[in-house]
């Protein structure tokens, strides 16, 4: 009886990190929306979810900066999705549950039990929204979700979370490649506090990401034009 009462005790804290930073965003969002306060990016993925609205491409866009492969820096998950369920559903459940996916990483790779990092994490991901990066926060989620996986020792369920990441902001595989790169020195040096005995099945599907990305791209840096389907100009009306 007094494990099972200990077990619920312990379960509390995660109970809340698990809603409050989700309701902290939720009224972070609705302020801003009250206030007339819109992320700095926020134009950019309306238009790019209106493209997916109208059936258009989202590897090409002629109206973007004279004409850009966007998929490169934008991704297209984030747009699909929001499509689907709305963008607002979307930042609000992945940046509210970052938090918690980030302590239960740091809390199973390197046995940190204190939820301090996790709270100032809530409360950098809250001001975070005024920039509008809403697909590197879901992008973010996915990625620490499959680390979170890595460290639980499941590497192949680890790989769906990152390489789906690779597709909504390939910025944020590139920051949980800083968390591989740590454990990677902590293993090397024979550091026993990291769960993540080896962190090379991470380590290849950071790269198999990369490299499915850069299998795309041409020599000049864009999209292989036979990979794409060019969105109808209006002039072709």
């Amino acid at each position: 009886m007094t494990s099972l009462t200990a077990r619920r005790t312990v379960d509390r804290p995660l109970l809340a990190l698990a809603v409050a930073p989700v309701v902290a965003v939720a009224a972070a969002l609705a302020v801003m929306h009250l206030v007339g306060l819109p992320g700095v990016d926020i134009a950019a993925h309306t238009y790019k979810t209106g493209l997916v609205a109208q059936g258009q491409s989202l590897v090409w866009d002629d109206l973007w900066y004279g004409g850009s492969y966007g998929v490169v820096s934008y991704g297209v998950v984030f747009y699909l999705l929001a499509r689907l369920v709305g963008a607002t559903t979307i930042v609000v459940l992945s940046a509210g549950l970052l938090p918690l996916l980030f302590h239960l990483y740091v809390r199973r790779a390197w046995r940190a039990t204190s939820l301090l990092p996790a709270v100032a994490l809530a409360v950098v991901v809250v001001i975070y929204l005024l920039n509008g990066q809403d697909p590197f926060l879901l992008a973010m989620a996915l990625t620490m979700a499959g680390l979170a996986l890595l460290a639980c020792d499941h590497p192949l369920w680890a790989a769906l979370p990152v390489g789906v990441a690779a597709f909504t902001n390939p910025v944020a595989v590139v920051v949980g490649a800083v968390f591989v790169a740590a454990a990677a020195l902590a293993w090397r040096s024979g550091v026993t506090s990291s769960r993540i005995q080896n962190p090379r099945p991470c380590v290849a599907t950071t790269r198999s990401s990369s490299f499915t990305i850069r299998s795309r791209i041409d020599e000049t840096g864009r999209f292989r034009r036979s990979d794409c389907q060019l969105a109808p100009s209006s002039n072709d009306t």
